[in-house]
């Protein structure tokens, strides 16, 4: 997932709330104490240190923020409780909240997460900030370098979200579905299409990655063919299934697995030119006073036994290299648009003028 998830949007006031919470002279003494006197972030001495187990028990529950199907971290923590004996408790938090709350710590000196499950945009500003510990975790070598922090140790993805294209073939016939994304301008599907919403990440994903690729008046064409949207994957999953509407113009992944897996008939569709495809990344708070255990969650979770299990579980793509998900198409056959420019991805400008033009496309201004 991207910098918010589908199911908890970004409202203009916490948009507000995340530039100010981004902001090096908003974050207060207690952020910047933890950068050099240039104002670049130091270089944690724990990068290299493994975390003590016992140590670990002692420390108390760990607290462990994210962003994704609540469900699916309760049964993430319990496994690693069961692995480690390591009490972990999770609190799901949309990102501008959890910045604006961790702002209000750092000036206060205090600290109640431990674990920030987010996107790399957002990480990678809290790396600059000096907030974030360094830490190898033993597995980190096996990621590829699009898919953690430079340098690393700050943050590494846990789980890769395409967003195809999605039809139910019993809907939409094969020789008329949607290969391109100027397909979807058929005057066939007017009407009939369901995109996320103006405040979801997936939706500001899938614009920002395509935005320079397609035709300069394909948002307005795709204003006319009428597209709603809908607060979340299970909505617009529902909406397909139900008859209401034949295609879902860009959805997450980890959605279309689990409709698979219920014996939804959904058809994944993929553009030649490459998926938007966002991050979920894992990083460990400095202030944390639990870092043994927080570093203990990070080698679960990058290990090939804490992604097969999260990935079988959640049904996302892995970057751990040789995890598939049966029920869909192999990574390795799909060309991935991700970011990279993450100072210029999590611009509030973008964020603001992809709100206002989807708000316009999908009939909500």
């Amino acid at each position: 997932m991207a910098l918010f998830d589908s199911s908890d949007g970004l409202s203009r006031r916490r948009l507000m709330q995340l530039t100010v919470a981004l902001g090096v002279a908003g974050l207060g003494a207690p952020m910047l104490s933890a950068c050099g006197d240039d104002g670049a972030p130091t270089t944690s001495t724990d990068a290299g240190a493994a975390p003590d187990p016992e140590a670990a028990k002692r420390e108390g529950a760990l607290v462990v923020w994210h962003n994704d199907q609540e469900p699916d971290n309760v049964k993430l923590l319990a496994e690693f409780t069961k692995k480690t004996g390591i009490e972990a408790v999770q609190q799901k938090i949309a990102p501008a909240e959890a910045l604006t709350k961790l702002q209000l710590e750092l000036r206060a000196g205090v600290s109640s997460v431990d674990v920030f499950l987010s996107s790399p945009d957002v990480h990678h500003q809290l790396q600059q900030q000096g907030a974030l510990l360094q830490y190898n975790s033993p597995d980190s070598g096996k990621y590829e370098p699009q898919y953690k922090s430079n340098p690393n140790g700050f943050w590494s993805a846990y789980f890769i979200n395409v967003t195809p294209m999605v039809y139910i073939p019993t809907d939409v016939p094969e020789a008329v579905a949607p290969k391109t994304y100027e397909d979807l301008l058929d005057p066939r599907w007017k009407s009939q299409i369901v995109f996320p919403p103006p405040t979801s990440a997936t939706g500001f994903n899938w614009w920002y990655m395509l935005r320079d690729l397609l035709p300069k008046d394909y948002f307005d064409r795709l204003r006319e063919q009428q597209p709603r949207s809908f607060p979340s994957s299970t909505a617009m999953l529902a909406e397909l299934s139900n008859g209401n509407k034949k295609i879902a113009g860009s959805m997450s992944v980890f959605a279309v697995t689990k409709a698979k897996r219920a014996n939804e008939p959904l058809t994944f569709s993929a553009d030649a030119r490459g998926i938007p495809t966002s991050l979920n990344s894992i990083a460990l708070m400095k202030s944390s006073k639990r870092p043994n255990a927080a570093k203990m969650f990070a080698d679960y979770l990058l290990s090939e036994e804490g992604q097969r299990f999260w990935n079988d579980m959640q049904g996302s793509y892995s970057a751990y290299p040789g995890i598939v998900v049966p029920e869909l198409p192999d990574i390795k056959t799909l060309k991935l648009l991700t970011a990279t420019d993450f100072s210029t991805y999590g611009s509030p400008e973008l964020r603001k003028e992809f709100q206002d033009l989807w708000s316009r496309v999908v009939g909500l201004a």
